[in-house]
């Protein structure tokens, strides 16, 4: 299925996760599939229980906070947080193994690839990363679980590498020093 992305996707992809992509088997795709869902249920769980929050309390769903869904989106990119301990990650991997040894240690191959280029690093680099690994996790579990996808974000991450913010010193741009340590951390990616 990745062989299926466009090329400004695919480029995004280290070669550690395209592998993995390719060698995920029919009954190992089923493993991911569930545990994926999972994932997936709770999210939308509790986005209708905050909207039943919001609605039953006297609020109308007009005032309901913009980032009222974001708790389990905060949630997930705590995986983030620290680059060196992708703990939720871990929990799914923890998940997987639990129906598959050999896929999970793989997918735990993979994650000690994805943390690897991070190591040295500046903080704005290690952001627009997280930014890289949470789009192609994003596209993975799509293809995964047969959902729409649309590909701005990659297109927006092509940019955001090569064209720095006009309010430069305002936010955590990309510095020439920051590109170069990215392409000599991640040979096989086209940012």
């Amino acid at each position: 299925m990745i062989n299926t992305l466009p090329a400004n996707v695919k480029s995004l992809f280290p070669k550690e996760n395209l592998e993995f992509a390719d060698s995920i088997t029919e009954n190992e795709s089923k493993i991911l599939k569930e545990v994926i869902s999972v994932c997936y249920l709770v999210i939308h769980t509790y986005k209708r229980l905050t909207t039943m929050f919001y609605v039953n309390s006297g609020h109308m769903e007009a005032q309901i906070p913009q980032d009222w869904y974001s708790a389990p989106v905060q949630c997930i990119n705590k995986v983030f947080d620290k680059h060196a301990c992708f703990e939720q990650v871990g929990e799914m991997i923890d998940a997987v193994e639990k129906k598959s040894p050999e896929l999970g240690k793989r997918m735990r191959t993979v994650l000690a690839g994805n943390c690897a280029r991070l190591e040295g690093l500046s903080p704005a680099a290690v952001e627009y990363s997280k930014k890289c690994v949470h789009f192609i996790t994003h596209v993975m579990c799509s293809l995964t679980l047969g959902k729409q996808l649309t590909f701005d974000k990659a297109d927006e991450l092509h940019k955001e590498f090569k064209f720095p913010h006009p309010d430069y010193f305002l936010s955590q741009e990309l510095s020439a020093a920051d590109q170069a340590a990215l392409k000599k951390a991640n040979p096989d990616v086209q940012f």
